[in-house]
């Protein structure tokens, strides 16, 4: 029995922030049915593809957001296709969507309307500025969300450097940082609303704004202008501690931590007690921050004569906190990560296998299952007709003639 066995979900999500919202609740139970257009989620078309070869079927951005749920193609858009819908929401738990609150409302698919229909659903919604606000029509995407929250111009941040902050635009994360982080905040949210209709027996809406998401993680920034009244400076800001630092070594850079005095004086024992570490410059947090780039370059001296194993295995035998960077596939391939079996292995295409992330955690020892794999387009829209809503042959030939399915 998973934790969310016996709950009900419809997504009506599309590429990553309402897919992934979806995903974490199938993962821990829940029946999810992924409601997609005709065409498919924009992510079936985004790939990456095995062999090269663009298959709708076989994104492996679309099955890794998409494991263990059911997936009907339904035209919405059809008076048809939203009888349907309601049809499906009539016992549901919980409908996730991330669409612009005007494209719901025009198709009087708002909350306000379906609550007064399904006044025990909770509609979990994820927009790029939330359900209210002059922004809340705006279109926008991970990249603006990004851009919106603070998150791209303060990047690169602590400890990194901008050389020209005036000519060298923002940076964007590596990943859909925006949408993956709104969609766990909206499954966090989803479960506070289903205890609070423990309560009182009523569903609620959970408005998550993926530019208020961003800019809730951005708190060193924020804590600078507001108590100290400071314009954000790229790169590294006079507030941070030192070390903590990438430095290049023998073979590669090591990310070294040393704040406290402690770690400092741990460190400067790995060091072997270099003289120079009792100078008075940099006998205290304060002036070991203040006089860093002097202090960066005597590092340098002991850390580029060992190579980044040396130094890690060294600084860890301390209790240090050291690592050298890695790729993304050492960082999902490393002995540690097979060892908590992070990684799901799933066929992504006939002949193709691939690995993809789990869940970032544990409840308990027991793995939680990969019990489906992600939905061909359309894979189960008769077999949801039938069983789950008691449409006959006759009448799912008329949602087809119609356009609805």
């Amino acid at each position: 029995m998973l934790p969310l066995c016996g709950l009900k979900v419809v997504e009506l999500g599309h590429f990553v922030a309402g897919p992934y919202c979806a995903r974490l609740l199938a993962d821990a139970g829940a029946e999810v049915i992924k409601v997609e257009s005709p065409e498919g989620d924009e992510s079936r078309r985004r790939g990456p593809f095995a062999g090269g070869r663009p298959d709708p079927n076989a994104s492996g951005l679309f099955l890794y957001l998409n494991s263990n749920k059911r997936g009907i193609a339904l035209n919405v858009q059809s008076p048809e296709g939203r009888r349907v819908l309601h049809d499906l929401l009539v016992d549901a738990d919980i409908l996730v969507e991330n669409h612009r609150p005007a494209e719901l409302e025009a198709l009087g698919l708002d909350y306000p309307n379906l609550h007064r229909r399904h006044p025990r659903l909770i509609v979990t919604s994820i927009s790029p500025f939330g359900q209210t606000g002059p922004y809340r029509d705006y279109r926008g995407d991970d990249l603006i969300a990004v851009n919106m929250g603070g998150l791209a111009y303060a990047t690169p941040g602590l400890p990194d450097r901008v050389s020209d902050p005036a000519s060298e635009p923002p940076l964007r994360p590596a990943t859909h940082v925006a949408d993956y982080a709104a969609a766990i905040t909206a499954a966090a949210a989803t479960m506070l609303a289903l205890i609070a209709r423990e309560w009182d027996g009523l569903g609620r809406h959970v408005d998550v704004s993926e530019q208020e998401t961003v800019a809730s993680t951005v708190t060193t920034d924020l804590a600078a202008s507001s108590y100290l009244g400071l314009a954000k400076l790229r790169g590294r800001p006079n507030t941070g501690l030192m070390p903590n630092d990438y430095l290049p070594c023998e073979d590669g850079y090591v990310a070294l931590t040393a704040i406290t005095q402690e770690h400092w004086l741990s460190l400067v024992e790995v060091m072997g007690g270099p003289d120079w570490a009792e100078n008075p410059l940099f006998r205290s947090p304060a002036g070991r921050s203040k006089n860093w780039d002097a202090l960066r370059l005597l590092l340098l001296d002991w850390t580029m004569s060992h190579t980044a194993e040396d130094i890690c295995r060294l600084t860890q035998a301390q209790g240090l906190p050291c690592f050298a960077p890695n790729d993304v596939p050492t960082a999902v391939s490393a002995g540690h990560v097979a060892e908590r079996g992070f990684l799901r292995h799933i066929e992504a295409a006939p002949g193709h296998t691939a690995d993809v992330p789990g869940i970032p955690f544990r409840l308990g020892e027991a793995q939680w299952p990969l019990r489906l794999p992600a939905p061909r387009l359309g894979e189960h829209t008769v077999s949801v007709l039938s069983e789950r809503l008691g449409y006959d042959e006759t009448g799912i030939a008329s949602l087809r003639e119609s356009g609805a399915v």
